[in-house]
């Protein structure tokens, strides 16, 4: 693989989700994709219940990659521009062989089976344990595992410069890990988090790092986030006519960033040990 994994991470073409049920193109967004930038109700609009967009790997013409607009079903595909930032991510997992990985099945959905890979910044914290981390960090007594997790630090309507990534350090406190994370929302009206709190752009927020939930594509052998994973990541420059997504600036994200990123540390020791015990692998 292109990444030094066992897996290659990229996006699902139009052909891959062409047979999906309209169910299964509405998906979550997590609170770390809101405060990257997707595009996402505030706090004032009249109808929250929509489903952010997501991209594909499929190319239209012109510069424009075609995206997933759930809201919009039957014709839930439609393209804008590659440089966009403020479309949601749902990285697709491809491997050889999913029994090489360690993943954990933890239910079913429409029929899919969902198992969990990997870990990521994903949901706030409630406002309690928020002024706790606070006072931790503020008195230099949070301690850094060593990983961290990068993001683009553009704001989320430059469409013009290029990546420029920015690492969120990873804590730990009391057996769980958590980044602090500066909101780059799409609105400056403020959103609403999954915990209940409204933040604006500019504020710091605590999200725990959590396991990632996948589903089991078996027309394709392969795995679909349950959820909209991140946002402000481009596809392409500004004015490129790239129809190749695997030399696209978001490929590269997703396997020299994301790919290394969601793997825990207990899982590289799990790999490095090369499984001198007996482990129990599902089946797929």
């Amino acid at each position: 693989m292109k990444n030094n994994c066992d897996f290659e991470i990229t996006l699902p073409g139009t052909c891959e989700i062409y047979n999906y049920s309209s169910s299964f193109k509405k998906c979550g967004t997590t609170d770390f994709a809101i405060l990257l930038g997707i595009n996402y109700p505030n706090i004032y609009a009249s109808n929250k219940n929509v489903f952010c967009c997501w991209w594909t790997s499929t190319y239209f013409y012109g510069g424009a990659y075609v995206l997933v607009d759930p809201n919009n079903y039957p014709d839930s595909f439609y393209s804008v521009p590659g440089c966009e930032r403020n479309v949601g991510i749902r990285p697709y997992l491809k491997c050889d062989d999913l029994s090489k990985l360690h993943l954990k099945q933890v239910g079913d959905y429409l029929g899919a089976m969902a198992v969990e890979f990997g870990e990521y910044p994903q949901n706030a914290v409630n406002a309690d344990l928020s002024k706790i981390l606070d006072n931790e960090f503020s008195s230099k007594r949070l301690e850094k595992t060593g990983k961290t997790y990068t993001t683009d630090s553009e704001k989320w309507s430059n469409y013009r410069n290029g990546y420029n990534p920015v690492k969120h350090k990873e804590y730990i406190y009391k057996g769980k890990k958590y980044v602090r994370v500066k909101a780059n929302c799409s609105t400056m009206l403020g959103v609403e988090l999954s915990n209940g709190v409204t933040v604006k752009r500019g504020d710091y927020v605590w999200v725990e790092v959590s396991p990632i939930v996948w589903y089991v594509d078996r027309n394709h052998n392969q795995l679909i986030s349950k959820n909209i994973l991140i946002s402000g990541i481009r596809v392409c420059g500004y004015g490129t006519r790239n129809s190749y997504f695997e030399i696209s600036d978001m490929y590269r994200f997703l396997n020299k960033d994301f790919a290394k990123e969601i793997i825990s540390i207990d899982m590289s020791e799990i790999k490095n040990e090369n499984t001198k015990q007996s482990t129990k692998k599902l089946i797929i």
